[in-house]
C-alpha cells in the first residue's frame, strides 16, 4: 500500500476538480469501479456534494478511507493523462 501525504491528497483533489466536469466525474467513477478490488463499489449518487469541487473532495476522501487512493490515481492518469498528479 502506497502512503500519500496530506499535501499530495489535497493536490490530487484540486487537480481533479480543475480538470473534470460533473459528467466526466461520473465517467471516472465508472472506470474506477472497474479497477477497484472485489467487494468495493461506489455509486456516483452516493458521493456527497453538488459541485465538481465538493464531489471530487468526497471521492478522494472515500478512496483514502478505503485505502484505494492509489487506484484512483492510476485511474485518473489512465483516463486523463493531462491532469498533473506529479
Amino acid at each position: 500500500m502506497v502512503k500519500h501525504s496530506h499535501r499530495a491528497t489535497v493536490q490530487l483533489a484540486r487537480e481533479m476538480a480543475d480538470g473534470y466536469t460533473l459528467t466526466e466525474l461520473q465517467d471516472l467513477v465508472v472506470d474506477l469501479n472497474s479497477r477497484l478490488p472485489a467487494g468495493y463499489n461506489l455509486n456516483y449518487d452516493d458521493i456527497g456534494g453538488e459541485t465538481v469541487r465538493s464531489k471530487t473532495r468526497e471521492l478522494v476522501l472515500w478512496c483514502q478511507r478505503r485505502n484505494v487512493l492509489q487506484t484512483l490515481i492510476e485511474t485518473v492518469q489512465a483516463v486523463c493523462p493531462t491532469i498533473d498528479l506529479g
